[in-house]
Parts: C-alpha cells; sequence; structure tokens
C-alpha cells in the first residue's frame, strides 16, 4: 500500500470536498417537502375529530335507545305507554349515556312513542291489539331541549330506533 502526500491527492478531492453535508438548496427542497407533507396531515384533523364525534354520539345513542327498548320489554304490556315522554319533558341523558334530571349534566335527550295498536308492515291496515311499537329518538342536545326532536322532522337526531314489543 503506497502512502500518498498530500501533494498527490488531486484538487478536486481535497478534504473541502469530501465534507458530507447538504448544501443549503437540498435542505430547503426537504423542508419544503417536509412542509407540505405536515399541511396535509393538519388539514385532516378536522375531519377525523368530526368523524370521530359522530362515532361517540351514535354509539351513545344505541346504548340509550337499547336501555330504553330493554325496559318497554320487562314492563307489563297493559302499562307500555306510560314509558312515552310527555311532551315538552325529554328524557335527559348524560355523555355517557346515563339518565339525569341535571339539565347542567345534559348531553343527549330522547324521545320515547309507545303505539299500541300497530298496523305490521305486511298487513292491509289491520290493526294489530297484541303487539306495541316503541320508536325512541335520540338527539345530541346540551340544552336538554326537545325543540330538537319534534314529531315530524329528524334534522338533528342522532339516531331513530323502533322495536316491536308482543303481548305475553
Amino acid at each position: 500500500m503506497k502512502i500518498s502526500a498530500p501533494s498527490d491527492i488531486p484538487a478536486s478531492q481535497s478534504p473541502a470536498r469530501l465534507s458530507h453535508g447538504f448544501s443549503l438548496i437540498e435542505v430547503t427542497i426537504a423542508m419544503g417537502v417536509v412542509s407540505f407533507a405536515l399541511i396535509a396531515l393538519f388539514g385532516l384533523l378536522p375531519t377525523g375529530l368530526t368523524t370521530f364525534r359522530s362515532s361517540i354520539d351514535r354509539s351513545v345513542a344505541s346504548q340509550i335507545a337499547q336501555n330504553i327498548i330493554s325496559q318497554a320489554r320487562q314492563t307489563d304490556f297493559s302499562s307500555l305507554s306510560s314509558l312515552a315522554t310527555p311532551a315538552g319533558s325529554p328524557k335527559k341523558f348524560t355523555e355517557n349515556g346515563d339518565e339525569t334530571t341535571d339539565a347542567t349534566k345534559t348531553i343527549y335527550v330522547a324521545k320515547v312513542d309507545v303505539e299500541t295498536q300497530v298496523t305490521l308492515p305486511a298487513a292491509t291496515a289491520v290493526q294489530n291489539t297484541s303487539m306495541a311499537k316503541i320508536r325512541v329518538r335520540v338527539a345530541n342536545s346540551p340544552s336538554g331541549s326537545e325543540a330538537v326532536i319534534t314529531s315530524n322532522s329528524t334534522t338533528s337526531v342522532v339516531q331513530d330506533f323502533s322495536a316491536f314489543i308482543p303481548k305475553m
């Protein structure tokens, strides 16, 4: 192996040229690419949060409706109509789906309608008196107002559930 003197190294490979750093242009282009990617990711955050909140609303609404329908199934058929919510006073629930009377903790409201004489979908105008229909409409209403659940509107209803309860 031949040891070369500093004078034998060509000028194109001098120690100043052999440094392994990045040029200013390379760094600027890399920062531009990273910035573009970060802006795109931050742009997706609101959409992700909206989807996440909607998912929570649907999950809690399902839990509330399931509890009300389960309670209806355990209620005597002759007293099912007592489960219906009177106009202007919906059932109020917390963010976890627990029933509450405290208006400051109300996040969801539920309106329950009970039909004791039901026309089944396949029947032609024959009312069935041995079956009741429970309709539960759940809405996100931090104010606790039933105004978000009107009898004909489903504009802000998170979910609308129905169940048939047979007379036993």
